[in-house]
């Protein structure tokens, strides 16, 4: 069952210009950051961010590796929320 969710997931985001709200996510999966980098490349992703970290953290730990720069190209909103 995970694996057709985590395909549907992979599908989803290969649609050109969508947009991905992420609520509570914290970037630990590589597998996961690796179909959402893939898709800012190549399908102009756009993420919007809900999380209680400060910005700067944020974005600090994000670019601590490649698929997470990546990621970072393609963030458009972030919110800090409490």
């Amino acid at each position: 069952l995970l694996i057709a969710y985590f395909k549907l997931f992979e599908y989803v985001l290969s649609i050109p210009k969508r947009r991905l709200l992420i609520i509570g996510y914290g970037f630990n999966d590589p597998h996961v950051n690796s179909i959402i980098a893939q898709a800012v490349k190549c399908s102009e992703l756009r993420i919007f961010i809900l999380d209680i970290a400060s910005p700067v953290k944020f974005f600090e730990y994000l670019s601590k590796t490649d698929d997470g720069k990546t990621i970072r190209s393609g963030i458009y909103g972030y919110f800090q929320y409490r």
